[in-house]
This record gives C-alpha cells, sequence and structure tokens, in this order.
C-alpha cells in the first residue's frame, strides 16, 4: 500500500509541475488577486486531497475483496478436511466391525453400522452425518431421509440434472476417494442449498461410504466479515471527514491571519505610493513586501528631488 501512495504522490508531483509550468507559460494567473489565487489552491489541494481518499478506500475495497475470496477459499478447504476425516474415521469402523464381527449376517453388520452412524451426527446444523449406498445405488445408511432406506437411487438428480448418487459411486472408486458438488435439501432449513461431499469406497462390501457439508454456511462467515468490513471503513472514512474538518478550519484561521497581515502590508504601501512617505519597513511583515517597499522609498526619494527642483528645471 505503502508503495501504490508513493507511485501515486509521484504522480501527482509530476502533474503539479506540469500544471505549475504550463500556468506560467500561458500567464494564467495575469490580473488575479491574491485572495482569488489562494481559494484556487486551496481548492486543487482539496481535490487532491480527496483523490487521495478514493485511492486508499479503493484500495482498502479491493483487499477486502481479496480477503473475503481467501477466506471462502480457506472456509472450503476447511470443511472439505473435517468431512474427509469423518468419512474416514467410519471407513475404519466399518473395516473393523466387518474384520472382527465373525459370522454376524450382513443385515444385522447394516443395522449396527446405521446405529452408530445416527448416534455420531450433529442433529444441532443438520450437517456433518454420514451416508451409505451400494455401487449399485442402493441406499443402506441416511440418518436424515430415513425413508429411502432400501431405494435404488442411482438416478436420482439435483436441480441442475446432475446425478449425484451415481457421481459420488464413480469418484468413491479412485484410490483415496473424491469429492463431489451438487444441490441437495438441508434438513434445518428445508431449502436446496449448494453442498459438497467427500465418498470413498469399501470394496469388500461394495459399498460408497460419504459425507458432505453445505456450502451456504460460509454466507453466515462471509456476512460477518463483510459487516467488519463496512464498520472499519466508516470509521475510517468518519476519521477522515474529521481531519479534513479540523485542518479545513485551522487553515482558514491561518489564511485569514495571513490575509490580514498582507492587506496591512498592502495599506502601507498604497499610502506611501499616494503621499510619496517613505516606507518604514519595520512596519512590513512580508519579506517580498519588504523589497517593494524598499523600492517605492528609492521612487518617492527621487520623486521628492524632482519636485523640489521641478521649478528651477
Amino acid at each position: 500500500s505503502l508503495i501504490k501512495y508513493s507511485y501515486y504522490l509521484c504522480i501527482i508531483k509530476n502533474i503539479n509541475k506540469s500544471w505549475l509550468k504550463m500556468a506560467h507559460s500561458k500567464k494564467l494567473f495575469n490580473n488575479q488577486s491574491i485572495n482569488k489565487l489562494n481559494m484556487i489552491s486551496i481548492t486543487f489541494a482539496s481535490l487532491l486531497l480527496a483523490l487521495f481518499i478514493m485511492i486508499a478506500v479503493f484500495n482498502s475495497y479491493t483487499q477486502y475483496k481479496n480477503d473475503i475470496k481467501l477466506l471462502e477459499s480457506e472456509y472450503i478447504k476447511s470443511q472439505k478436511k473435517f468431512i474427509k476425516q469423518e468419512t474416514k474415521r467410519v471407513l475404519n469402523y466399518i473395516k473393523y466391525k466387518h474384520k472382527n464381527i465373525g459370522s454376524i449376517p450382513l443385515k444385522q453388520l447394516q443395522n449396527e453400522i446405521v446405529d452408530v452412524i445416527e448416534n455420531i451426527r450433529d442433529e444441532r446444523d443438520g450437517t456433518g452425518y454420514v451416508f451409505i449406498y451400494t455401487f449399485n445405488g442402493i441406499n443402506i445408511a441416511d440418518p436424515i431421509l430415513k425413508e429411502n432406506a432400501g431405494k435404488n437411487l442411482i438416478d436420482f438428480k439435483d436441480p441442475n440434472g446432475k446425478r449425484v448418487i451415481k457421481d459420488l459411486i464413480d469418484i468413491s472408486k479412485n484410490s483415496d476417494g473424491g469429492y463431489v458438488n451438487y444441490v441437495w435439501n438441508k434438513p434445518t432449513t428445508n431449502k436446496l442449498s449448494p453442498k459438497v461431499s467427500y465418498a470413498i469406497s469399501y470394496k469388500p462390501l461394495n459399498w460408497m461410504i460419504g459425507s458432505g457439508i453445505y456450502l451456504d454456511d460460509i454466507d453466515i462467515v462471509l456476512k460477518k466479515k463483510k459487516d467488519e468490513y463496512y464498520k472499519k471503513i466508516s470509521q475510517y472514512l468518519l476519521q477522515t471527514l474529521l481531519l479534513i474538518l479540523i485542518l479545513f478550519i485551522i487553515g482558514s484561521l491561518i489564511y485569514k491571519y495571513l490575509m490580514s497581515i498582507i492587506q496591512d502590508d498592502i495599506k502601507f504601501i498604497k499610502k506611501a505610493s499616494k503621499e510619496l512617505e517613505s516606507i518604514d519597513t519595520k512596519d512590513i511583515s512580508f519579506k517580498d513586501f519588504k523589497q517593494v517597499a524598499y523600492h517605492i522609498n528609492i521612487m518617492n526619494d527621487e520623486l521628492k528631488d524632482l519636485n523640489k527642483n521641478l521649478e528651477e528645471k
């Protein structure tokens, strides 16, 4: 940000130099009063300050957008990691039960696993539950949609036409499983929401084990971040406007004070030039006006001498 500001200030400085050069060459200030020139300077400075504030706000907004993208990316990444861990935890349990259960019927094994899955899900937010399907698409376990138990959902499609169960089964057969994005009904809101699920297979039983997370939860996180940004930018703008107001008041007082001194110097010079009196440079405040007074004194002395000897000449 400092590099950007330095770059912008260099541009403004160069523009200012070019503008002053052009103004001098074109004699833009001919027949202009000091008051008017000061007002032009103040207006120009105010415009530069406004430009600087706009650049600062724009950079802040750009940083906010980047933070939002990063936050969203990190949130989805962490959620994917979470559902992968949960799914593999259930997979390890299934492996253990299958290898150490003995000659228990498959149906009884399924019932025990379904009972465990039912108790590990978080009922508060309706997410993080584990579902199991056979490679043929038959529902074995779904703690939310229990009425689907035993149904073949291989051809089920979400509102976008994606064959969700088939895609999950296909990607689960990869060595480390995989992720599928789709739209699904969210239990807590009973509305369709974007969702991402991780699925991995347990080939000895021809099962696909999966778990998912609803992505609309990120909206809550992003809204919080957005509110923080607006609060921050509001405070920043308020502080900036307050600073500008203070500087304006101080600048106006200084300007008024300086102009009163300039007016006093000009009065002395005017009076001396009319009455051919010498100007006491101690009464003049500004160095530039002292030089003017010095030359006026010389001129007045010459005029006095001319008037004194005019009749003789």
